[in-house]
């Protein structure tokens, strides 16, 4: 006996039946989350809900399908929860971070601008001036400055008229002790500087120097511990020598009073005609002198003092501009 087939079990047509595409595309070929979020946040988007279509605006369509989420919604519910910001904050960010690249090379751009207006602006008197020449005198002067000196290499930089090694010496942790006036040889051609000092006095004083134009001529200023006990008072006096010659010395006392073995921080400023001195960052004199308008910085022990310096620091420009202007001296 044969049983009639059930027609709910028959194969359905070929062309019914759904085919898979013959090659997935790579995720290497699918535009990126950031770049989608990027373009269409300028391009209006179409919204579907819930069986309705609606695009620019026109009036609702029936379309009979269930709320379809893109791509693009996707991608900005993944990034808001690994990131914690939305898809605008980031945008935002990132075009914040391109904002400020931009400004970095404007300021620099200014920079040179500026040095080379001064340059062209500068009234000329007599032949004419090179332009060239003009610009690389004021990128030099503007580049910074930066000498550091803690004695580990010798005292090969140092110059004197005798010899430093009947007068200078080290100890055991590689301070050095100065003895005859020494000045520093790469800071002789400056005008304008900071110089700081780590010292110690073990007995009376130390003598700075600067503005040295050699020896015999220099401006000068001493660190003097004077009395007796665990605090003594401490006085700084300054002076200046020319041709030999010095004047006479005007003395300050500092306010306060230190143990004998302290580590004394000595900050002096040379800018111009005007002079400043900072001792534990307070400042102790302030005074003016147009006799010498450049020169070298140095150490010197007067007969009878011994004291300890770790090391001196000589900069100026130490700003944004004259790292600037240090990298174009180079290069011109």
């Amino acid at each position: 006996m044969r049983t009639r087939p059930n027609p709910d079990l028959r194969m359905p047509p070929r062309s019914a039946i759904p085919t898979l595409p013959q090659r997935m595309p790579s995720p290497a070929s699918r535009p990126s989350a950031l770049w989608l979020l990027t373009k269409n946040r300028l391009k209006p988007r179409s919204t579907e809900v819930a069986g309705t279509s609606r695009l620019r605006g026109d009036s609702p369509v029936p379309t009979g399908r269930t709320q379809v989420h893109s791509f693009q919604e996707h991608a900005e519910r993944c990034i808001t929860l690994l990131t914690g910001y939305t898809h605008t904050q980031i945008v935002d960010m990132h075009l914040l971070k391109i904002a400020r690249k931009q400004i970095a090379v404007i300021t620099v751009l200014l920079a040179v601008a500026a040095i080379a207006g001064a340059v062209v602006l500068t009234p000329s008197r007599g032949s004419k001036p090179d332009p060239w020449a003009k610009l690389k005198e004021r990128v030099s002067n503007r580049a910074q400055v930066d000498l550091f000196e803690d004695f580990s290499t010798g005292l090969d930089e140092w110059q004197s008229g005798e010899d430093l090694a009947s007068t200078w010496s080290y100890d055991k942790n590689g301070f050095v002790n100065p003895g005859t006036l020494s000045l520093f040889t790469p800071s002789m051609h400056l005008t304008n500087y900071d110089l700081d000092s780590l010292v110690q006095i073990e007995t009376k004083g130390i003598g700075l120097v600067f503005r040295a134009e050699g020896p015999t001529t220099y401006q000068a200023v001493r660190v003097l511990v004077e009395g007796s006990g665990p605090q003594p008072a401490l006085v700084v006096e300054r002076y200046r020598v020319v041709g030999g010659q010095a004047s006479r010395p005007v003395r300050t006392q500092y306010p306060s009073r230190f143990q004998t073995d302290t580590l004394y921080r000595v900050h002096l400023q040379v800018h111009g005609d005007e002079f400043s001195l900072y001792i534990q960052g307070q400042l102790v004199d302030f005074w003016s002198d147009q006799r010498l308008r450049a020169g070298g910085v140095g150490l010197f022990c007067a007969p009878g003092e011994h004291a300890r310096v770790a090391w001196i620091r000589v900069s100026h420009n130490t700003d944004s501009v004259g790292r600037i202007c240090s990298l174009l001296a180079s290069a011109l």
